[in-house]
């Protein structure tokens, strides 16, 4: 595993995971949770996945908007910043898309050329 990313239930299972998970990071975020691999980051797995499935950077698009998706941004090929991603994200971003509830992925995809109207 590399990353996973879940949505509990009950705050007390936030406790029970971070048990599970103990060599690992644990990101608690406003209603999701991240467990990240030790001596891994979000910009490290990217490259990771892509190398698994016989990619390399040239191929990989990475979409964040918070503090733990800026390596991942910067690794990635294109890094794109939502429109309410921290300014940190908008900062290392190639390209900056609406928000997610304003069609941020969609609109972005489309300008990419990555699907059609």
């Amino acid at each position: 595993m590399i990353h996973l990313q879940y949505y509990p239930y009950k705050e007390s299972q936030n406790n029970d995971l971070d048990k599970i998970f103990m060599k690992s990071k644990v990101t608690h975020l406003n209603i999701s949770h991240e467990i990240t691999q030790e001596n891994t980051d979000k910009g490290s797995a990217i490259l990771k996945v892509a190398e698994y499935y016989g990619y390399n950077r040239e191929n990989t698009v990475a979409f964040g908007d918070g503090e733990n998706d800026i390596t991942m941004l910067k690794n990635a090929q294109i890094g794109i910043a939502m429109g309410n991603a921290c300014q940190q994200c908008l900062d290392v971003a190639d390209y900056v898309t609406e928000r997610i509830e304003d069609d941020g992925l969609y609109n972005a995809c489309k300008h990419f050329k990555w699907i059609e109207s």
